[in-house]
């Protein structure tokens, strides 16, 4: 096995590993992408129940707007975290896809 075989199969199995992460990546941005459109849903239904309880002709409200105010908080806390998560993951992605193409290009320069 010549030197340039033994680089061919390495950059290949690198490339596997890459193109593995890539859609593990892939799968992470989907998913959380469903999860912030479930936060941002839950806030708007919050922010509704919110001004609901605030209401003076609210007949009939079993939470008191301060417990409300005080959730709303947590999920919009809860939705920046997860937009600094997403922005990680996006990041992360971006070099992965930036090493799979030069893991490539420099299996195509051996071929």
């Amino acid at each position: 096995m010549t030197h340039d075989d033994e680089n061919r199969r390495w950059l290949q199995g690198e490339l596997d590993s890459t193109l593995s992460k890539i859609e593990d990546l892939n799968g992470q941005v989907e998913a959380l992408a469903v999860a912030a459109q479930d936060l941002e849903l839950r806030e708007h239904r919050l922010q509704l129940s919110l001004e609901a309880s605030c209401h003076p002709r609210t007949l009939y409200n079993d939470r008191k707007p301060a417990d409300i105010a005080i959730e709303l908080g947590q999920v919009r806390a809860g939705i920046d975290e997860l937009a600094r998560f997403q922005r990680d993951v996006a990041r992360n992605l971006r070099l992965t896809k930036d090493r799979q193409r030069s893991l490539q290009q420099d299996l195509d320069r051996l071929a």
